[in-house]
């Protein structure tokens, strides 16, 4: 099979749709990830033949940077798809050292064919009957295009005419019925560290200005596009850029810092040729804001429990006012290292990405603001789980990130007057923040990698010697020890967050759960060995559990965006909630109690407190308080800056534990619970941890590391 795939490919008992982007084995829809379903209807078009991976790569992801080990996630995906069942001969194998090869038998639905990138068919349908009519031959795009956007794919056309019937335009599939695709874009990487943290464009478009990851926590940089000489604006220091947004003149940057554990972020205005920094006073940001075209003022997201506000204030800090309020019960905006306004070329509108609550959960969509008099109309519908970053391409378009969970997200435009969502990205990188100039659109493209490490432990350790156990593409989150001495996780290597199970030494990863959807938490009961996760489903997310092998999923709670459950050995669940509360279940009914504000619970070993991140004096602290009854029993200051709310008691009770890094390097902090100094262990690793674990017995530790390849890429031509 050389040519472009057919309407309908069928194969050992399976049906490949590749039209509506529908693969079935029999009557059942087998569902795939984009980028999978894409590969198999490139394995299956080039059946019975050898393909290398560089074939592959370069077809499925043409235009793009991503490693093997991407198609390596989409082939085990694959793997695990065709041969759910016993039954099931093996349809796709590895030829070492040349490739795949898909062994099945296939058979090809005739009724459309696509040859020599030319459609050669057109289907003329009716209401009540069908006909077939030849047409001349007329051009498709190349089929690269094909490949390199999944549900773009135009793969038949059927052109309903006006015909004693109403009849429809149909174009294939697109994921929501005002969705439509672009071609792919064009890639263009200006930086190559892979430590970068954040990106603006200036008003030019000739530089960029970037954030990076260094020895000693972030610097600042110039760079410019045309001939790739870059300038240091700011050496390394321990703190978090937040957001950076260059003013119209293309003088200064602005961006809100995280340092020193504070809740009052400074919001800082620094030369674009360097210098030091001016604090300006009064406005409370931790976001990128944006300015009016006629540089006067700016756009900004300010958050108040239980509200958040979108401002404008003067350049100089003045005048701030309220635009709109966001109460939590019903919507929010987003407030944190993101850009989440974007004020429109004319000056007429402000573009907010907002997250509106109804009785099937919390979605995210995009609003338009008057400034002048605050004024909303709905510019993209709320759908998606996250709208973070939101700038104009033009007068008429703009470009916005969105995605559903917290690991993925894609990039789309939306037309200000028809309201048409057009996807740029679909593809294994995850893109983080967004400027334009022109049609010129830069972000931040990031490639990861996650790893399991474990670490032997004792009280009196100086240095750890983390060992690397299992690594795939990715991102491998919620650890933890199960009752048995094995470990489980959350991974979404067959495109969905499932529960995987892995031995000790990081043999024989299997899949746990199947429907599970886990977001943020994990937590195994030291009793049983039943599961407690936060699962996200229809917009909204709860607490559910399952048995100690994955099966009999039931929920616990009916949700108010229920996170981060930790349970004890007498059964006891703690969890926080939407609004930064914590609350507790026990006892028979199962009936949440509310035990107060703060983030991150975590049990103690006998159930009997409660740790937990907690707001005080306007500065981050760790709260301790009665599990039963919330009663405060202490209250601990952090001795360094610490940037994840990543927190776990040890099994001894002696102490609270939490991983912080500063810069690249990642540490280990001991807080004792009972009084005295804490420990500090540095220089474990490299890396983010996104979760971890201590053993029953205190002895080993588990954590799970993303490393991240984050760079400066230009995106143009879509």
């Amino acid at each position: 099979m050389n040519g472009a795939p057919k309407h309908k490919i069928s194969f050992a008992g399976f049906e490949l749709d590749a039209a509506h982007r529908r693969l079935k084995r029999g009557v059942e829809e087998v569902h795939l990830n984009p980028k999978a379903f894409d590969v198999l209807v490139f394995l299956a078009e080039n059946a019975g033949r050898v393909v290398s991976k560089d074939e592959i790569l370069s077809v499925v992801w043409d235009g793009q940077f991503v490693e093997e080990a991407n198609l390596a996630v989409q082939i085990s995906t694959l793997r695990k798809a065709l041969n759910a069942k016993k039954e099931t001969p093996q349809l796709l194998v590895t030829i070492p050292g040349k490739g795949y090869k898909f062994v099945a038998d296939v058979e090809t639905d005739e009724e459309i064919v696509i040859e020599n990138h030319q459609f050669s068919r057109l289907v003329i349908e009716k209401n009540d009957d069908a006909e077939v009519a030849k047409t001349d031959q007329f051009s498709k795009p190349p089929r690269s295009s094909f490949f390199s956007a999944p549900a773009k794919t135009f793969a038949a056309v059927a052109i309903f005419l006006t015909v004693g019937a109403a009849l429809t335009i149909w174009f294939g599939r697109g994921e929501r019925a005002q969705t439509a695709d672009l071609k792919p874009p064009k890639f263009s990487r200006l930086t190559t560290s892979g430590k970068v943290s954040g990106v603006a464009l200036t008003p030019d478009g000739r530089y960029v200005v970037f954030a990076q990851k260094e020895n000693g926590g972030e610097s600042l940089w110039l760079r410019q596009i045309e001939t790739g000489s870059q300038t240091r604006i700011s050496p390394p220091q321990d703190l978090e850029y937040l957001g950076l947004s260059v003013s119209p003149d293309g003088n200064f940057v602005y961006t809100p810092v995280f340092r020193d554990n504070r809740t009052a972020v400074p919001f800082w205005k620094i030369p674009v040729l360097g210098g030091a920094p001016q604090e300006i006073p009064g406005i409370e940001v931790s976001s990128s804001v944006s300015f009016s075209p006629d540089g006067k003022h700016f756009a900004y997201i300010e958050s108040h429990q239980p509200e958040t506000h979108l401002k404008i204030a003067d350049t100089n800090g003045a005048n701030a006012r309220i635009l709109l309020r966001a109460d939590y019960d019903r919507r929010a905006f987003s407030f944190w290292k993101s850009n989440p306004v974007a004020w429109s070329p004319d000056g007429n509108k402000i573009a907010v990405g907002i997250e509106e609550r109804s009785a099937e959960g919390m979605r995210a969509g995009i609003l338009l603001v008057d400034p002048a008099d605050a004024s909303e109309r709905i510019l993209a519908v709320p759908q998606w789980a996250y709208v973070d970053d939101l700038a104009w391409l033009d007068a008429e378009n703009l470009v916005f990130n969105a995605h559903e969970d917290e690991w993925s997200n894609e990039i789309h435009t939306v037309s200000r007057q028809t309201g048409e969502i057009r996807r740029i990205t679909d593809d294994l990188q995850n893109y983080r923040w967004l400027s334009t100039v022109g049609k010129n659109l830069l972000t931040v493209q990031s490639n990861a990698v996650s790893s399991l490490y474990v670490a032997d432990f004792s009280e009196t350790v100086k240095k750890l010697q983390p060992r690397e156990i299992f690594r795939e593409s990715g991102y491998i989150s919620n650890v933890v020890w199960s009752r048995d001495g094995a470990i489980l996780y959350s991974s979404r290597s067959t495109g969905e967050p499932e529960i995987w199970r892995i031995e000790a030494d990081g043999t024989n990863p299997a899949q746990l759960t199947s429907g599970a959807h886990i977001n943020f938490g994990l937590a195994v009961s030291p009793a049983d060995g039943s599961l407690v996760f936060s699962s996200y489903r229809k917009g909204n997310f709860a607490l559910w559990s399952a048995d100690a092998s994955g099966k009999d999923l039931r929920p616990l709670t009916m949700g108010n965006d229920h996170i981060t459950p930790d349970i004890s050995a007498d059964g006891k669940i703690v969890f926080q909630s939407m609004g930064q509360k914590i609350w507790r279940i026990s006892g028979a009914d199962q009936t949440p109690v509310e035990l107060r504000s703060g983030l991150k619970p975590a049990l103690s070993p006998d159930g009997r407190q409660t740790a937990f991140f907690m707001i005080d004096e306007k500065k981050w602290r760790i709260g301790l308080i009665s599990t039963e009854s919330g009663e405060m029993l202490k209250k601990f200051d952090l001795p360094t800056v610490v940037n994840q709310r990543l927190m776990r008691w040890h099994p001894s009770g002696k102490f609270l534990t939490l991983f912080y890094e500063v810069g690249e390097n990642l540490n280990l902090l001991l807080l004792p619970t009972g009084g005295g100094d804490p420990q500090i262990i540095e220089g474990l690793v490299k890396g983010a941890v996104n979760s971890f674990s201590w053993s029953a017995d205190g002895k080993k530790i588990l954590f799970s590391l993303t490393t991240e390849t984050t760079d400066a890429v230009l995106l143009n031509d879509f």
